[in-house]
């Protein structure tokens, strides 16, 4: 949003420099060329566009914690697990990996949210322990060091389109993307899964 200049006369730019450091803003400064109205503009027009990538970040962020957290949960039950995935009673997710209260990545982010649950005093249920794991946790979940959970996790994923190895981005010996869609990945975590008439293995 472009804020009118204030009443005694003072330009946009004067107005951030009183509250914005000019290292923050000589960026904008050599941008425009020094021009002062246009590095204003262009500051403003780079919160706008931070501020609607954040908004889109947050629906995925939640869109994709629901869409693994359902999956895991069915995985639970499949295998006979009475206590949520979150608790990792099975210590598949770094759990006590390096002794009783010691643990290891990814588990080591819910210790962390399960301490802010306590903190805050609310309930330690794991509604609430979800809600305070970062989004890097997700992340972790669907990375190479979690194939195992991949023939799971296969399934959320299920409306990505698969896109060719060459333009993945990713240089591994297991494509996460094209393995992950595929929903076909073997012990080994490759995939051999031809789909659309693309072959999803390295």
């Amino acid at each position: 949003m472009t804020h009118s200049s204030p009443s005694d006369g003072t330009s946009e730019w004067e107005l951030m420099r009183r509250h914005f450091s000019d290292e923050r803003l000589r960026l904008y400064l050599t941008a425009t060329n020094g021009d002062e109205d246009s590095a204003a503009r262009l500051y403003q027009w780079n919160s706008r566009c931070s501020a609607a990538f954040w908004e889109a970040l947050g629906y995925l962020e939640v869109s994709l914690r629901n869409a693994l957290d359902a999956r895991l949960m069915l995985r639970q039950r499949k295998r006979g697990h009475a206590r949520h995935w979150v608790f990792d009673d099975a210590r598949e997710l770094g759990r006590d990996a390096r002794g009783v209260g010691r643990h290891a990545h990814p588990y080591q982010d819910i210790a962390t949210a399960i301490r802010r649950v306590q903190a805050n005093g609310k309930p330690l249920d794991p509604a609430q322990i979800i809600s305070e794991l970062p989004f890097g946790f997700w992340h972790q979940l669907v990375a190479r060091r979690q194939t195992f959970l991949w023939p799971d996790l296969a399934a959320a994923f299920a409306m990505l389109r698969i896109v060719p190895r060459s333009l993945c981005g990713i240089d591994s010996p297991e494509c996460v993307i094209c393995a992950t869609v595929s929903g076909t990945i073997t012990a080994s975590g490759r995939s051999t899964s031809t789909l659309g008439g693309m072959t999803c293995s390295p």
